[in-house]
């Protein structure tokens, strides 16, 4: 995934970045959108088609998440920083440099790394020039309490349907936020044991 979204300048480059590999991390910053989108039939050629445009205030909240991310990894000592932000140039360290190097003691007010932020920040992270992805994806079949309103009922029963159920990340209301394997977790264990009550009732 280092490799997907490194910034693409040309194949030189590449190649060099390339050379670097066994000494890359790559981090991800999760924010939770305010905007939605859809997906949708293709007309012409029957594929599906994600339409969706970011708010100014998502691509802000997302920035945001960036330039924090990149203070992190300074701190920490990466000699590279390369955010997935096309037409910023990347935050290299001067040569010698080192965590605990007398040049690094500012920490982040080191002045060559603050203009960089700035840099960062002026990018504004527009659309469509900066990839957006989207990680666990949920919500499809949405949990309510009324037919009207969602796909499962709160046991995971589907509405108007007997005997099927749904005990994944698609019956969450809404996107958590944050990574929801405990909350899926939790979840398929409260409408499991709905299965079990139901089918017990009906072996009675």
């Amino acid at each position: 995934m280092s490799l997907l979204w490194l910034n693409w300048t040309s194949g030189l480059d590449y190649k060099a970045i390339l050379s670097k590999y066994r000494h890359m991390e790559m981090y991800m910053v999760l924010t939770r959108d305010q905007e939605s989108g859809q997906i949708v039939c293709d007309p012409v050629h029957g594929n599906p088609r994600v339409i969706y445009s970011p708010s100014k205030f998502d691509s802000g909240n997302n920035l945001m998440g960036m330039v924090a991310m990149a203070k992190i990894l300074y701190i920490q000592g990466a000699q590279e920083i390369h955010p997935t932000l096309p037409g910023l140039r990347p935050f290299i360290r001067a040569q010698g440099e080192s965590p605990t190097s007398q040049d690094a003691a500012a920490g982040i007010e080191d002045e060559r790394f603050q203009r960089w932020l700035k840099e960062m920040e002026a990018h504004g992270n527009r659309s469509p020039d900066t990839p957006f992805s989207s990680a666990h994806q949920r919500s499809s079949c949405r949990m309510s309490s009324t037919e009207n309103d969602g796909v499962v009922d709160e046991y995971g029963k589907a509405w108007g349907c007997e005997r099927l159920y749904v005990a994944d990340a698609s019956v969450l209301p809404s996107a958590s936020g944050v990574n929801p394997m405990v909350t899926i977790m939790a979840i398929a264990e409260r409408i499991s044991s709905a299965i079990a009550e139901a089918l017990v009732e009906e072996t009675e």
